[in-house]
């Protein structure tokens, strides 16, 4: 295989999550949370609006691919290549609601919802045959203040996608 089919990696991760977004799902997607996840993406998140009704939302995106030749050839089509993909899967909830100053429940949210993509993509490491193997590597947390009351938390994960090809 001389290209990695990225678009179809995305597809699978976004198969994976909307499946596992059900009560009946062995991890829930949207477990913990106040309000179930309403859509599973896979677009850069610079193009989904700020419109409450989008959230909670997980999107996922391909930020770089590294690639490094594993097989010599008399051409750069037939050796192997090892590619390394950093795929961002980011998760985000809406809070208009905070009524208590000491307590932020889009904060505990984001972290249920990050801590259920991180065991549901554990769960998958070939991503359905797609990779070689996977893992996510870290999580960090965001903040966008909209007005006084109302803010958005979001979380984005590396996922490292090794794929053999």
């Amino acid at each position: 295989m001389p290209v990695i089919n990225l678009n179809n990696l995305k597809e699978q991760i976004q198969t994976i999550l909307q499946n596992a977004n059900t009560t009946t799902a062995s991890t829930d997607l949207s477990n913990g949370l106040e309000t179930r996840v309403q859509r599973v993406l896979k677009i850069n998140p610079s193009r989904i609006p700020v419109q409450a009704t989008w959230y909670p939302f997980v999107t996922t995106y391909i930020s770089k691919k590294d690639i490094e030749l594993t097989q010599f050839g008399v051409n750069q089509i037939g050796p192997q290549r090892k590619s390394t993909v950093d795929v961002k899967v980011i998760g985000a909830v809406w809070n208009s609601s905070i009524t208590d100053e000491e307590v932020d429940p889009a904060d505990e949210d984001i972290e249920d919802l990050m801590e259920n993509i991180e065991q549901i993509m554990r769960a998958n490491p070939t991503i359905e045959a797609v990779a070689t193997w996977s893992y996510p590597t870290e999580v960090t947390y965001h903040n966008v203040t909209l007005d006084e009351g109302t803010h958005i938390r979001y979380g984005i994960m590396t996922l490292m996608v090794t794929v053999f090809h």
